[in-house]
């Protein structure tokens, strides 16, 4: 019987730190455009003939939501965003490294995360950042 109660509590501790480990993914139509003052590149931001459009929300939800994440263009600091944010970029055509690194205290051990984002003026990219238990925080592309 004692093994059997020691099972159960650690199946539901489990499952119950599975539903709280990752942050949840929300439409850019919700999510809300970063304050000003939190854009340390304007000139990303502004529409131009030759570059696209690239669309970056941070999904919502209480996991990971404690720090901002810094958001990071061919390797420099574009802007800062909080849970529920999303930042819009016009990037010249090719291909762009998009990164992501927590504020302190986040940042602790955690790596910055990179990827891919190959601009054209025909379609807008849109990118994730989340948090997950195996990877930390993240940026992919997504469809939401």
């Amino acid at each position: 019987m004692m093994k059997k109660t020691i099972l159960l509590s650690a199946l539901a501790l489990t499952l119950l730190a599975a539903g709280c480990t990752v942050s949840k993914p929300i439409p850019a139509s919700q999510a809300k455009f970063i304050p000003d003052n939190r854009i340390y590149n304007k000139q990303l931001i502004a529409p131009k003939a030759g570059s696209g459009e690239v669309v970056v929300k941070r999904d919502g939800g209480f996991v990971g939501s404690l720090c901002n994440i810094k958001v990071f263009v061919d390797g420099n600091l574009s802007a800062e965003m909080a849970p529920g944010e999303k930042v819009i970029f016009y990037l010249p055509e090719g291909p762009h490294i998009l990164g992501v690194w927590p504020n302190k205290p986040c940042g602790g051990g955690a790596m910055e995360m990179e990827t891919e984002a190959l601009v054209t003026t025909k379609r807008s990219l849109a990118f994730r950042v989340g948090y997950g238990v195996a990877a930390g925080y993240f940026i992919y592309p997504t469809t939401l």
